[in-house]
């Protein structure tokens, strides 16, 4: 369904693909300062995204040197969104209404039945597999796609981490975590050169997926 988080998700997707291209950018000031107001906007219609500021802070110390103005430029990018709501409240007298939200950990609810737990299972096998062979592989591709593996495996723990802020009982909290977790359960289908992996793992999902489908 559409919700806050889906939102959320496109813009932070949006954030990844231009921190993946800092590394070879001779000019990454505006691009900062756009990465900052992604992370800004999804924040507004999502504010647990906030936590994707640690992914912003991990991608621009691993793709770039130091430079004060870069990380002043993505402050103001992250900031701006705020500041035009606060201006706009402002100009139209209703200044009051502004409101700062608060961040809580807290643990997210799992209302699930057997089927939810065995896709969760599956998922966690397929996680650790694509771990594996990334792994096995990583020596054998550039710096730049090795730095993007590394950003990425960041990008997973922050969106683990951001249900447990503010949770709820709702999946949809949890749809942070599907992007950047596709990539890696997509190398356990793409790197084994024996198919008997990928071919176990691709019908446990379709069963899976019938009986959610037809049992839940």
């Amino acid at each position: 369904t559409f919700s806050a988080p889906l939102i959320a998700n496109s813009l932070i997707l949006l954030l990844f693909a231009m921190l993946c291209s800092l590394y070879n950018n001779p000019g990454p000031k505006a691009t900062i300062f756009n990465i900052g107001l992604l992370c800004g906007t999804a924040a507004f219609f999502y504010f647990p995204s906030v936590a994707f500021l640690l992914l912003i802070i991990g991608g621009i110390t691993v793709a770039k040197p130091f430079r004060l103005r870069e990380w002043i430029a993505g402050l103001i990018g992250f900031i701006a969104p705020v500041y035009f709501i606060a201006a706009w409240l402002f100009l139209t007298d209703r200044l009051a209404l502004f409101t700062f939200p608060i961040l809580s950990l807290t643990y997210p609810h799992f209302a699930g039945n057997q089927w939810s737990y065995a896709a969760v299972a599956t998922v966690i096998l397929s996680f650790i597999a694509g771990i594996l062979f990334i792994n096995a592989n990583m020596n054998r591709q550039v710096v730049q796609t090795r730095k993007s593996w590394q950003l990425l495996f960041l990008y997973i723990a922050v969106a683990v981490l951001v249900p447990f802020l503010n949770g709820g009982t709702h999946l949809s909290q949890w749809i942070i975590t599907v992007l950047p977790l596709c990539p890696v359960l997509g190398a356990a289908f793409f790197y084994p050169k024996k198919k008997l992996l990928p071919v176990l793992l691709h019908w446990a999902m379709v069963a899976i997926y019938v009986g959610v489908s037809f049992y839940s």
